[in-house]
């Protein structure tokens, strides 16, 4: 599965006004995933978790994760719905596009949760998530965070995509970069 996101942050107050935007492309199949937000990758192939910072020139190896949480939605763990979450409800916006609202306790990091999804293939189009963290120093107490996703596509996926070697070997014991990363700083984070 291939999709693109825009992610938008702003202050829940002025929505209009977004502060800032983050653009990506994610590639998934099954516990693996290959990951670009503006200059961050984020690979989780066969042996590896690896967030390459472009920008930085630094390469994070992980242990690869049994259950992988790519979208960083935490309303789908069960625990987290269970400890947080007050009420969830479902909407009809229109013919094709349902509504899940969430709204959470007085102390949870969230305040509102809404994710769109469409009913007749069940892909997620947005989501806006309304956090107890200000967007700016000047900003409201809340900010909002929205996730627009677009062009899903169901295409065979190439193994070389989730090769964390394309990134990185194993050299005298320890991890390094190899071309066009060579350069890179590698860091194990491996636990």
């Amino acid at each position: 599965l291939r999709f693109d996101v825009q992610f938008t942050f702003a202050d829940s107050a002025v929505p209009a006004t977004i502060l800032e935007t983050v653009t990506g492309s994610y590639t998934i199949d099954y516990d693996k995933y290959h990951i670009m937000l503006d200059s961050t990758e984020f690979v989780q192939g066969l042996q590896y978790n690896l967030v390459i910072f472009h920008e930085d020139k630094v390469i994070s190896v992980g242990v690869k994760q049994p259950y992988t949480d790519v979208l960083r939605v935490p309303l789908l763990d069960s625990l987290f719905r269970l400890s947080q979450v007050l009420s969830l409800q479902v909407t009809h916006l229109n013919d094709t596009t349902r509504r899940l609202v969430a709204t959470f306790s007085p102390t949870a990091q969230y305040s509102a949760y809404n994710i769109d999804y469409d009913l007749r293939n069940y892909v997620v189009r947005k989501i806006n998530y309304y956090i107890k963290i200000p967007a700016s120093p000047s900003a409201g107490n809340t900010s909002l965070i929205t996730v627009n996703f677009t062009n899903y596509r169901h295409e065979t996926v190439q193994g070389s995509e989730f090769d964390e070697f394309q990134f990185i070997q194993r050299q005298s014991g320890q991890f390094v970069g190899v071309p066009p990363y060579a350069d890179y700083r590698v860091v194990n984070v491996l636990q």
